[in-house]
């Protein structure tokens, strides 16, 4: 490893550990837990030895994630031309992102097609003032086709402009295909993953909804 990469993975390695896990949930089919609409059980357990409870405490903050008003109006299905078809469901699987202490706000919201086996997840990251959005989205990136249960990764060119950074990658996954796509515009990092069957031809153009995200990113009051 470069000292520059070993410089980048010591202030982003936790949050980009988080979002191998936020990937995964987010490729999950229609059918997936992750799509339940039900809020999570909780995830404190009872020792039976008299010992610490098995669940650490910051569990508990999974369940009580709630996205910031503001950065979730940018992500909804009218300012992204969201597809009709698609509509946005409930998740249980809110990780505790705001403990970390590089993330100051967050907002996360799925969007599912069930007639035709879509699921698209978008979440946005407002980063701290002190955390250095060049180093943190480089770090982040390229810890994007790193997922194991990605196939096929290959990373696909980005139109010069959009974003401060930008990275798309497509893969396939237990037979669907893929697209991850990154962006930063300023200080907040932005991720959408987008699973789909294989062959589909309605499908959405990923590079177009890079495009619109950085708009409104940009352009927000």
């Amino acid at each position: 490893m470069s000292p520059l990469r070993a410089a980048r993975a010591p202030r982003a390695a936790i949050l980009l550990t988080l979002f191998g896990a936020v990937l995964v949930a987010a490729c999950g089919g229609p059918d997936d837990p992750a799509s339940d609409p039900q809020p999570a059980a909780s995830a404190t357990t009872t020792p039976t030895d008299g010992g610490a409870p098995s669940a650490p405490e910051s569990v508990g903050l999974v369940v009580s994630f709630s996205s910031d008003r503001v950065l979730k109006a940018l992500i909804s299905a009218e300012p992204l031309e969201i597809p009709a078809r698609f509509i946005e469901v409930d998740r249980s699987d809110r990780e505790a992102i705001l403990s970390l202490g590089l993330v100051g706000a967050a907002a996360r919201v799925t969007y599912n097609s069930a007639t035709t086996n879509e699921i698209l997840s978008l979440d946005l990251l407002r980063l701290d003032a002190d955390v250095d959005g060049e180093l943190f989205f480089a770090a982040f990136a390229d810890s994007l086709g790193d997922v194991r249960d990605f196939q096929s990764v290959r990373q696909v060119g980005v139109v010069r402009g959009i974003g401060e950074e930008a990275r798309h990658i497509t893969f396939t996954i237990e037979g669907d295909e893929g697209d991850a796509v990154a962006l930063l515009r300023d200080g907040i990092v932005a991720l959408a993953v987008y699973r789909r069957p294989a062959g589909l031809i309605r499908r959405i153009d990923m590079g177009d909804l890079l495009a619109r995200l950085d708009t409104t990113i940009a352009g927000r009051s």
